[in-house]
């Protein structure tokens, strides 16, 4: 199954999207979320992650929209949902106030 390109890519456009900072793709083929990309992710005004499920997202609209595609390792999940939770928990712990002591996210951050 592959999320088609023309539906995907009308989600995107809607309203509501277009407010988002960026917008990046779970994939098990891209370089991993290295703290670079977490530390610009946490510090900007938002992200849409997009999940494929089983065979992605049709390649088309990863190309035509540019999207940044995110790993979080060098594996292959069924569905990018569990990848896009640890993303998101990556780059919270990294905005101000979350963690209890400002030093916990540079002393456990790598």
């Amino acid at each position: 199954m592959v999320i088609r390109a023309d539906v995907l890519g009308a989600s995107l456009d809607a309203g509501s999207m277009k407010t988002i900072g960026g917008h990046a793709c779970c994939s098990a083929r891209a370089c991993g979320a290295h703290s670079g990309t977490r530390a610009a992710l946490a510090s900007g005004d938002g992200v849409v992650l997009i999940c494929g499920r089983f065979e992605g997202v049709d390649e088309r609209i990863v190309a035509a929209r540019n999207l940044e595609e995110i790993s979080i390792g060098d594996y292959v999940l069924s569905g990018g949902e569990i990848a896009a939770m640890v993303v998101c928990d990556a780059c919270v712990r990294l905005l101000p106030g979350v963690m209890g002591a400002e030093a916990s996210s540079v002393e456990e951050s790598f």
